[in-house]
């Protein structure tokens, strides 16, 4: 019962994230600039402390990766926060979802991991749910709601290429270092693309850092960490099922605290998109449990 409450903890801590970036004003890149430094310097004085000794070990192909990785999750947290400027945070939080459908498919193409004739069935659904999100979503509601959408489905796609290098990666780094390692590359992506914009790295109101303090410490150091607790004591299936509840409690922060209200389009394709891909989980987890029995 203690773990199944400390995943639901999880969750709640994830959902704050919408809210915490609406609430700041300096570009999107910067915020996540931002939220990545205060990360790691709480992550790095542990990590040299206790698993310093890793770096001597860590393999040039492993590098790689890790860096691909960073580029990856920077380019997806650019992204889902810039998508939540311009349109209703219950549309971005599903259509970021969406990241399960994009693995499925890069698997397909470039690692030959047939999906089951009811997999794809459950994807084609989500698909439709996805479109009935974009084309349904509260158009009074931010300053340019269909950009806004499409940057949810690329913070999507980008989310799932982080996912997959983290699975390569994580074959041969550790937690700790991995996601030490990820946040710095990402630190870097984020400074020289805002440079390239022509944004200044500082000089911003003070509630971006308090926005950037929130997200490091709840969605990020808390929430991230208690779902790889999450994994190591509960069904993988039961987590990723419990990640598809973020947009419904994220959207009841946006209410409460900003008052937006999903239009019935977006509840039904949210219903829709959600149920398909927790079907899709449910099935993919299945087979991968008969292959390797």
């Amino acid at each position: 019962m203690i773990n199944i409450l400390i995943l639901f903890m999880g969750v709640i801590f994830a959902s704050t994230s919408s809210a915490l970036v609406n609430i700041a004003n300096a570009p999107s890149m910067i915020m996540v600039m931002y939220r990545l430094i205060i990360a790691c310097l709480i992550l790095l004085p542990m990590f040299m402390i206790k698993n310093r000794h890793e770096l001597k070990n860590i393999q040039k192909e492993s590098i790689k990766i890790v860096i691909l990785a960073g580029i990856s999750f920077a380019l997806h947290l650019a992204t889902y926060f810039e998508a939540l400027k311009l349109t209703a945070i219950a549309d971005v939080v599903v259509l970021v979802s969406s990241e399960v459908i994009f693995v499925a498919l890069i698997e397909l193409i470039f690692f030959k991991q047939k999906i089951s004739p009811m997999g794809w069935v459950f994807l084609i659904l989500a698909i439709i749910g996805g479109y009935i999100v974009v084309q349904g979503g509260d158009k009074t509601i931010g300053s340019n709601p269909i950009m806004g959408s499409l940057f949810g489905v690329a913070a999507a796609l980008f989310s799932a290429l982080y996912t997959i290098f983290g699975k390569q990666a994580r074959k041969s780094v550790s937690t700790s270092l991995y996601t030490l390692a990820v946040y710095m590359v990402s630190i870097v992506v984020m400074a020289v693309l805002s440079l390239l914009k022509g944004d200044s790295l500082v000089g911003y109101d003070s509630i971006n850092w308090v926005s950037a303090l929130g997200l490091a410490i709840f969605p990020t150091l808390l929430g991230h960490n208690l779902f790889s607790y999450s994994l190591k004591h509960i069904k993988a299936s039961m987590v990723s099922a419990a990640k598809l509840t973020l947009p419904v409690f994220a959207t009841i922060i946006a209410f409460f605290v900003f008052g937006q209200i999903p239009t019935i389009r977006t509840i039904l394709g949210s219903v829709l998109m959600i149920g398909a891909l927790a079907a899709y989980i449910f099935i993919y987890n299945k087979e991968q449990s008969k292959q390797e029995q």
